[in-house]
């Protein structure tokens, strides 16, 4: 708990970097693949921005999708469905959905979700959530929570630059052959 805590607290020194969206979630649910396969679990990702590229701090990206992954994984005990989506969200944004088909959460608990140290788990310590939004908000981002019985939807919305530093590096290539 401390370290989760000290995370929150300590300024993050975020390093944005082009990152190709689709490659980072195909590595994450590569990593997750096993935990999922050993709970009854399958993850479909489906992709229809192509390879997007946008600028953030990868790792931290990374830890807001293996939180909302295994929060799917356990609140699927006995197996279920996973879709992550990714679908472009007006001309400058791109919108990941994380969508499970566990018991889902009723509305008193939705309404608390984020909450420091509010968990529905025994061994939880009710910051991950938290340190998500945080991480999300700190990409200029946004993220909304859906729940009934037939399972929950996590909305991220996140902005597309990486069309803007593509463009940059084509062009500052192209100015280099030209001797410019």
């Amino acid at each position: 708990i401390l370290s989760e805590l000290l995370v929150l607290a300590k300024p993050q020194d975020l390093k944005f970097a082009p990152v190709r969206l689709q490659t980072m979630i195909e590595d994450v649910k590569t990593l997750i693949d096993t935990q999922a396969i050993m709970n009854n679990v399958e993850i479909t990702f489906m992709n229809e921005c192509g390879n997007l590229i946008i600028n953030c701090d990868q790792n931290q990206l990374k830890q807001v999708v293996i939180n909302f992954l295994k929060n799917a994984i356990e609140a699927m005990p006995r197996g279920g469905e996973v879709t992550i989506e990714l679908k472009k969200h007006g001309f400058n944004q791109v919108k990941m959905l994380f969508k499970d088909n566990g018991c889902g959460m009723p509305r008193h608990v939705l309404q608390r979700i984020g909450e420091p140290f509010f968990t529905t788990k025994e061994s939880g310590t009710g910051l991950g959530i938290m340190n998500s939004k945080q991480i999300i908000e700190n990409h200029h981002g946004t993220v909304h929570f859906w729940s009934d019985k037939k399972g929950t939807i996590i909305e991220v919305i996140l902005p597309i630059n990486g069309h803007i530093i593509e463009k940059s590096k084509q062009k500052r290539s192209s100015l280099a052959k030209n001797g410019q």
